[in-house]
This record gives structure tokens, sequence and C-alpha cells, in this order.
């Protein structure tokens, strides 16, 4: 087995992985959520599986990578965007990622599901429980049906407080 992917600092990793439209945003932001009302700072990480934008054609950002750069950043008096242009695998793609992430309790990441890292899977089709073998790292199932396989733990995806309290207990954040 491949070794978890971890933060330089430490801080610890947790994953929803699922297919299209399974639900994962819904449930990560409502996590997210959870993790706030407990006092926890919290970074999140997206995988696109599509090409997303954050440039907009015209803005100065936009000229920057027209001109040739790889990086881009910018800057205001609350926030910090860094586009990174360079082509990475996956895993290498998320741990540059990682770098820029810091003073956090804890890093929740959406999607990478073939990167090594505890997980949660949002599953809403019998069917994508067989791909389940597929991916590492699986530590519990979250899910909206009836659910008779007993390896893992089984959350009904609106049970958010019991899927946050064992997100605090697996990442030792109590």
């Amino acid at each position: 087995m491949t070794e978890p992917i971890c933060h330089k600092d430490g801080i610890p990793i947790f994953s929803f992985a699922g297919f299209s439209n399974s639900g994962k945003t819904t449930l990560m932001c409502k996590i997210v959520s959870a993790l706030k009302d407990k006092g926890y700072r919290v970074a999140t990480v997206k995988h696109d599986g599509h090409d997303f934008s954050m440039d907009q054609q015209g803005k100065d950002t936009w000229k920057h990578r027209e001109a040739g750069a790889d990086v881009v950043a910018i800057t205001s008096a609350s926030k910090v965007a860094i586009i990174d242009y360079r082509a990475y695998e996956r895993e290498k793609q998320l741990l540059q990622v990682l770098s820029y992430i810091e003073n956090v309790d804890i890093i929740l990441v959406e999607g990478f599901k073939n990167v090594p890292m505890p997980k949660i899977f949002v599953v809403r089709e019998q069917q994508q429980l067989e791909q389940m073998d597929k991916i590492p790292m699986i530590e519990g199932v979250a899910t909206d049906f009836l659910l008779e396989q007993q390896r893992l733990p089984v959350y009904d995806i609106n049970n958010v407080q019991a899927m946050a309290e064992y997100i605090i207990k697996r990442c030792n954040l109590a």
C-alpha cells in the first residue's frame, strides 16, 4: 500500500471522494460548517475534473499568463490567489497546493479519489460500490440508501455530526 499523502507541517488531511453528482460538495460544505462551529480552522482543496478558469480575459492576471508566466499570484487586503499553470501529475499537483496552506487545524479535500489519504466515499447508486476496492484508504461510506455492507462504517449522508465527530477523532483534533 502506498503511504498516505501528508502535509509538510503535519496538518491532518481528510478527503471526500465519489463520482460526479454524488453530493460531495454539499456534504463537504456541511462538514466545514460543523467543524467551524466547533472552533476549528479549516482549509479546503477541490479537484475539478474539467479545466476551470479563474482568469478573466482582458484582466491583468490573464495578461500575465498570456505573456508567459508559469505562476500568477494576486493579492488584496483580504485575499491571496495563486494560479500555477505548470503541469503536474495528480498527486504532485495536490502536494503543490498543500504546500501553500498553513495555519489551519485540518485540510479537507474533495475529489482526488485515487490519491492515498483517509476518505469517506460518497455513494448515491448501488453500482458505485463496485468501484470501492479500486480507491485507496476509504474509511467510511456516506449514502442515502440502505447499505448492508459492514466492512466499513456507513453514515447516513445527512448525519453530518457523526461524520464530523469521526473526522475529529481520526485526525486527533479533540
